[in-house]
């Protein structure tokens, strides 16, 4: 798979799947990361057939995943990226509701590399983000 072109050093060029099965989040989430990384590409998926699709054909520098989908919960998603060979190590923020101690360890288990609880606060976002690639470098 072709690696995203992407400078680490200001984040630009970064290519984000956002996943939510909500429109309006979609826009929310597109909006608050094209304002925060000039130049970063958005895709979205309305649901986890759509999201697994997208990450078998195209390259990703992050995915911001939300947990409650219609078919494919998001911790379902992230189980099969990180058992995927090309794309285990990519990035996966979950962006939920859902702030129960259980779940976030699960996720956790399952090698999220952070998480945002709903109602998001852009700022917050951007920060996980950042910080995201700053742990992966």
């Amino acid at each position: 798979m072709i690696e995203p072109i992407m400078d680490k050093n200001t984040l630009k060029g970064l290519n984000i799947l956002i996943v939510d099965d909500m429109p309006f989040m979609r826009n929310f989430i597109r909006n608050c990361v094209k304002r925060s990384f000039q130049g970063c590409h958005c895709d979205d998926a309305a649901n986890g057939k759509s999201a697994i699709a997208k990450l078998r054909t195209k390259a990703f520098s992050i995915v911001l995943c939300d947990w409650e989908l219609p078919d494919i919960k998001g911790d379902e998603i992230l189980r099969w990226v990180r058992e995927e060979s090309e794309i285990k190590d990519l990035p996966f923020i979950m962006v939920t509701a859902n702030d129960e101690k259980e779940s976030i360890m699960k996720v956790i288990s399952l090698g999220v590399t952070d998480y945002v609880v709903k109602p998001l606060n852009c700022e917050i976002l951007t920060e996980k983000i950042q910080a995201a690639f700053k742990s992966s470098c």
